[in-house]
């Protein structure tokens, strides 16, 4: 084993290295030579880089989940990310703020005529310090979608972006 660059060295059954932990410049890589994913000691994670300059740097598209919601209420949790709302008497429930913090969700309401209601799950937040409901009514207001996250330190679920041509 070459100790000079590497600490460990795991190879698969044909000789290629998948995985290492690189002692001159303390990363740990998964790939080849040319690494795939990157994982420094600053704690930056790259995809597709082995030059992450943020906590989490993607150099390519990202797939994040999305729902079709068609009635009744639906309870936003962490594996959600956008949900499409296409019926009657819909109600999204944002989660407790405080086991949120960060979090960001989208809600599109598909339908013209149908509104649909996001309301807070518990009563220890608020919509932008506001009401613990929201109504997107887009026959009414034309607004067919927001975004939200969740600031615990505030106690709040900000709306960070509406809407009305989606």
């Amino acid at each position: 084993m070459d100790t000079t660059k590497h600490n460990i060295r795991i190879r698969n059954n044909i000789g290629d290295e998948i995985f290492y932990l690189d002692r001159k410049s303390s990363y740990i890589g998964i790939g080849d030579t040319m690494p795939e994913y990157k994982l420094d000691v600053d704690g930056k994670l790259g995809i597709g880089t082995i030059s992450p300059n943020s906590a989490l740097h993607v150099n390519g598209s990202v797939a994040k989940a999305h729902r079709p919601v068609t009635g009744g209420i639906y309870p936003l949790g962490d594996d959600d990310y956008t949900v499409f709302c296409d019926g009657e008497d819909i109600t999204v429930r944002l989660p407790n703020v405080a086991d949120s913090d960060g979090r960001i969700y989208v809600i599109r309401n598909l339908h013209t005529t149908n509104p649909i209601t996001v309301d807070i799950l518990v009563v220890d937040g608020a919509i932008e310090g506001g009401p613990l409901s929201i109504t997107l009514d887009p026959a009414v207001d034309g607004i067919k979608g927001i975004t939200v996250q969740a600031n615990a330190t505030r106690n709040s679920w900000y709306i960070i972006a509406t809407n009305n041509s989606w």
